[in-house]
């Protein structure tokens, strides 16, 4: 893959790792490796709709990145509550859109079904 989208597909990519992550030296690294080894698989692909199918990806990435991926660090003061790093992309919606959406009945965590507003 060396097309011009590609290239500025990984950036794109690397800089939203680099949001996500900030301050965090060690997930930072290991998402951009991982980005490199996807981006280094797949530089001789040949087949255009191999190629076009990679590129949907990693753009589907980076949205997920940067509209839908938040990172929690513990409380100073409550280390079993955790702060979210929401910045100005982050999606944010509320649960009753996603319950209106849904097709499947609400389980709670032993797997009964349940109301949505219990």
């Amino acid at each position: 893959m060396s097309s011009v989208e590609a290239i500025n597909t990984y950036r794109a990519i690397l800089k939203a790792c680099n949001r996500l992550f900030k301050g965090d030296e060690f997930r930072r690294v290991a998402a951009w490796t991982e980005v490199r080894r996807q981006y280094e698989e797949a530089r001789n692909l040949t087949d255009p709709a191999a190629i076009a199918e990679r590129l949907v990806i990693g753009k589907d990435v980076n949205t997920m990145l940067r509209k839908n991926v938040v990172q929690g660090t513990p409380s100073e003061k409550d280390p079993e509550r955790y702060t979210l790093h929401i910045h100005e992309e982050t999606e944010l919606g509320d649960n009753e859109d996603i319950m209106k959406n849904s097709k499947r009945p609400t389980t709670n965590l032993s797997g009964t079904a349940r109301c949505c507003s219990s």
